[in-house]
């Protein structure tokens, strides 16, 4: 399984949602910016449902998504390196106008999708945001 190169966008939100797509910028050390339109959707976590013994042999029915309240998106950017980058959200707050959340500093790191005794796949950032109320 391979993974994309490029930074994961958490943004945690009032109760109310508002945003739907955000403006990325992505500026690495030389100071070369991209701006990239990230389409959001809502996030989640996983819920453990638990097992119906304690012996091993007992069934377990796995997980359930629940939604968390929070938009995710991921900014593709080829060329990321393990140095760090400024990033910048943007987004339309409705009659407010533009908010802008950041600059943030992220270091990418090499991500292992299969797990961490398997090979590293691509370099992989993230950046976890509130959008003030």
């Amino acid at each position: 399984m391979g993974a994309p190169t490029g930074i994961s966008i958490t943004l945690v939100q009032p109760p109310a949602p508002t945003a739907r797509e955000v403006l990325v910028t992505v500026c690495d050390a030389p100071g070369t910016c991209t701006d990239t339109t990230v389409r959001l959707r809502p996030g989640g976590t996983t819920v453990d449902l638990g097992c119906s013994g304690t012996a091993p042999s007992a069934p377990c029915s796995g997980g359930q998504g629940s939604p968390d309240g929070t938009l995710i998106g991921f900014v593709d950017r080829d060329g990321l390196t393990t140095d760090p980058v400024t990033v910048t959200i943007t987004l339309d707050s409705g009659g407010r106008g533009e908010q802008r959340l950041g600059p943030y500093q992220v270091t990418p790191t090499r991500f292992h999708p299969n797990g961490p005794d398997c090979d590293a796949g691509a370099l992989q950032g993230s950046v976890r945001a509130t959008i003030p109320s």
